[in-house]
């Protein structure tokens, strides 16, 4: 019912539409816009087309002038395609060239020859340039020796010993400023009258000890003999030997009371008188003149001070300057005793100060004496006393006999005896050590110090400081030295660092220039073209070879470059090969076409790599094949045929049929394919759209 009327609605819109391409026609004239007009013919022939699943269409007669066709406005699915021929290459395909000009000398491969990787395939003359390598390889051995004697005669000075002698030299300055110090402040006499003190004390120990030694001897032997006349019984000869004993004991008592005889004291006083008389020489005798002394002192301080210099400078010679060097110590040492006979000679010349105060000191030993004999020392009148109770004792034991009572405590009292006896005379060897530690101390501090000892510790002290100065500028200048001479070890080493430097820059500026003129194959693989051959001049990145790697075939497809933007990586392409004839192969976009700079300036390569799922084995480098790359796809799109939309400059639009009446719609355009194109707006899912045939 619906066909008769959309012909005659169709034949009538058509007769409507001349006139109205007329009009609009006058109008674009009228308003000078270049705009591109769709052909209209006169009363064209409506062939209505068979049903399709996607475009169903209302066929209207059609004449032998054109033919238009009612399509309704469906949904359905749409691509973008890019289509590209292709052929069959390695996936790993280079061309190689050199990277300077000139000519090539050899070719070591050709055509369909198999290389490994790293292989000099070509090489351009490069004579010349291994002339300039020699040479530079030469000066850059010749900079590295020179390099390494200048580091070998590095400074290996050192400002040890000068330090290790300020460091001497410190402490004996200290040593003399202290020893001068406790001279100043008294401590030397002070430390004689310490040292009196401790042989007094010393002395007194050991007769103490003595004492009691003997009197524990004396007890002992009275046990003895009262065990012995005990065991034997009353004696009368043991009774009046008892009996004797006692009255010496006795007699012995009294004298130690009434003092010393009068013999001991006049010898005592005599030896006095004779202290006193030498001690009055040497105060009335004419003393020394200090200034002589003085300089008699630095006369063997600077003898010294030579031999020592002498010794040090012999040290490290050899041969005739060690000869020199022992002649020198020789002269030196004897100044050195020339010296000190002369300083022996200036003191004996008169009484010195400490002369007079050791003579002072025996004066004082001398009445000590003699006080020592004019009173009674109680551990005498004590040991005389127990010799008497021992004596008695003796005597009754004499008389009665012994018991076994008495036999018995006398034995034990032996052993009492016996056992005190023996630690008394352990104890005295260590007194007597004390004592003669005592005395050795009080002599030596009784040899100091004097005037000439003051005298001497000053000139040390300032002999040690200007000892100590000279050691500090030595180490300086010695620090000035080893820097200069470090800086200019290091000033050398730097210029010969920098001339290896340099000639290692020439050697590798040399060997860059080579390998530009060599070409060695990037991988492993098959020389698939040869461009040029040996002795042709080539310039720098002109193709020479192309060397393949067939293990792994992909699709290499030429893609103009308006179409290149449109490729992204991982794009699906539809593949046929010649050689595969009906079978579909899918492939996948793995490379984008790329760009290289060569001699001519920036070069395309429009060439755009696919992955081929192979079906089977057969796939031959250089083998042809088409692909159709999906650019994009919509599955759910509002498509139109292609031939249903019409331009007219950048306007995009289209006829539809709405209620009997022809009417334009402008469109906005989505994926165009090669019959369908799809509408993003201006139009509506169920219109019908006017394709013209």
């Amino acid at each position: 019912m619906m066909r008769p009327f959309l012909k005659h609605v169709l034949m009538v819109q058509r007769r409507a539409g001349v006139v109205a391409g007329v009009f609009l026609a006058s109008l674009i004239a009228l308003t000078g816009c270049d705009v591109e007009l769709p052909a209209f013919e006169p009363e064209p022939e409506i062939v209505l087309q068979p049903d399709s699943p996607l475009l169903q269409e209302v066929q209207p007669p059609s004449t032998p002038q054109d033919a238009v066709t009612a399509v309704e406005v469906k949904r359905g699915p749409i691509s973008e395609l890019l289509r590209a021929n292709g052929r069959v290459s390695p996936s790993r395909e280079q061309t190689l060239y050199f990277l300077s000009s000139g000519q090539m000398k050899t070719m070591y491969t050709d055509s369909h020859e198999l290389v490994e990787a790293g292989a000099l395939l070509a090489e351009q003359d490069t004579e010349s340039l291994q002339h300039q390598r020699r040479k530079a390889l030469e000066a850059l051995e010749r900079a590295q020796v020179q390099l390494d004697q200048v580091r070998a005669q590095s400074v290996t000075t050192s400002t040890a010993r000068e330090e290790s002698d300020l460091e001497a030299a410190r402490i004996r300055m200290l040593l003399a400023r202290s020893a001068l110090e406790a001279l100043q402040q008294g401590q030397h006499l002070a430390a004689v009258k310490a040292a009196e003190a401790a042989v007094a004390k010393a002395q007194t120990d050991l007769d103490r000890l003595t004492n009691n030694l003997a009197a524990r001897r004396i007890t002992l032997a009275a046990a003895e003999a009262g065990l012995s006349a005990a065991l034997s019984g009353p004696d009368a000869q043991a009774v009046a030997s008892a009996e004797r004993e006692l009255a010496e004991e006795q007699l012995q008592l009294t004298r130690v009371k009434a003092g010393a005889g009068a013999d001991a004291l006049r010898s005592a006083e005599v030896a006095l008188d004779i202290q006193l008389t030498k001690l009055s020489r040497l105060q009335d005798a004419p003393p020394v003149d200090p200034a002589d002394v003085t300089v008699a002192r630095l006369t063997v301080e600077q003898a010294q001070v030579n031999l020592d210099r002498a010794v040090a400078e012999r040290g490290g010679q050899t041969g005739n300057d060690l000869v020199r060097a022992e002649a020198s110590v020789r002269l030196a040492q004897l100044a050195l005793e020339a010296a000190q006979n002369s300083l022996v000679k200036v003191l004996g010349g008169g009484p010195t100060p400490w002369a007079v105060r050791l003579q002072e000191l025996a004066v004082q030993g001398a009445e000590n004496a003699l006080r020592r004999l004019q009173r009674v020392q109680p551990l005498e009148i004590r040991s005389a006393e127990l010799a008497v109770e021992q004596a008695r004792a003796n005597l009754t034991a004499a008389r009665a006999g012994a018991s076994e009572d008495s036999v018995r405590r006398l034995r034990h009292q032996i052993d009492q005896q016996q056992r005190s006896v023996a630690a008394a005379s352990a104890a005295l060897p260590s007194a007597r050590a004390a004592l003669e530690a005592a005395r050795v101390r009080l002599a030596q501090l009784e040899q100091g110090p004097t005037d000439e000892a003051y005298q001497q510790a000053h000139y040390r002290w300032q002999a040690s400081e200007s000892a100590y100065a000279a050691a500090q500028l030595r180490l300086w200048l010695s620090e000035q030295a080893v820097q200069s001479a470090e800086a200019s070890a290091a000033a050398d080493i730097a210029v010969a660092e920098r001339t290896v430097e340099i000639e290692a820059m020439d050697l590798a500026w040399v060997d860059e220039q080579i390998a530009k003129a060599q070409i060695f194959a990037p991988f492993g693989g098959v020389i698939t073209r040869v461009f040029q051959r040996p002795g042709k001049s080539v310039g720098a990145f002109q193709s020479i070879m192309t060397v393949s790697n067939p293990d792994d075939l992909v699709i290499r497809a030429s893609v103009l470059e308006r179409d290149v933007p449109k490729l992204s990586l991982g794009q699906k392409a539809k593949i046929s090969i010649d050689a595969f004839p009906g079978v579909a192969l899918e492939g996948e976009l793995i490379g984008l076409p790329a760009q290289y700079t060569a001699a001519q300036g920036d070069v395309s390569d429009n060439s755009a790599i696919f992955r081929v799922d192979w079906p089977k084995t057969g796939a031959e480098v250089a083998m042809r094949g088409r692909l159709e790359v999906i650019i994009q796809h919509r599955e759910n799109a509002l498509i139109v045929p292609t031939r249903a939309v019409h331009s007219v400059g950048r306007r995009r639009f289209v006829e539809t049929w709405e209620d009997g009446v022809k009417r334009t719609h402008n469109v906005e355009l989505g994926i165009v394919g090669d019959e369908i194109v799809e509408i993003l707006a201006g139009l509506e899912e169920g219109m019908l759209v006017i394709e013209r045939s």
